[in-house]
């Protein structure tokens, strides 16, 4: 999947898409796994943090960790093709390894940065318009948690 452009989408409904392709990143609950993960691209998520993400207070699983390392794995093979994605399991934690570049979340959140330090009114609106175009619906779409 090297030169094909990968789009992970938090900024409506949940999804991975590799050029026009749609990945199959599973049922609600995995993807709901996955938006957990790429919220905090880069950085450890402890396992405990992404059952409370995932899951909440009151609708835990019998075996809530065992649960979410099943879901990571099935993530896994879902995204065994993108060669620069990797979950990476930490003592306790989990996390996913990617360019934060390919994260519409992170890219809203870089150009409202950039739009906020231009002094000029025409490119502050055009950084804004960029940002405000990667939106596709409700955060997380139809998601219950998180």
């Amino acid at each position: 999947m090297d030169g094909v452009e990968v789009q992970f989408r938090l900024l409506g409904p949940v999804e991975v898409r590799v050029g026009n392709r749609l990945v199959d990143v599973g049922t609600a609950r995995q993807r709901c796994v996955l938006a957990a993960l790429v919220m905090d691209a880069n950085r450890s998520v402890a396992v405990d943090d992404l059952v409370e993400r995932v899951w909440g207070g009151n609708r835990f699983p019998e075996r809530p960790r065992r649960a979410a390392q099943t879901y990571v794995s099935l993530l896994r093979t879902a995204l065994a093709d993108i060669s620069w994605v990797s979950i990476v399991r930490r003592p306790d934690s989990y996390v996913i390894e990617l360019d934060e570049r390919f994260v519409d979340v992170h890219e809203f959140r870089r150009l409202a940065v950039q739009a906020h330090a231009r002094s000029d009114d025409d490119g502050a609106a055009e950084l804004c318009a960029r940002a405000l175009g990667l939106w596709r619906g409700e955060a997380f779409g139809p998601l219950d948690t998180l």
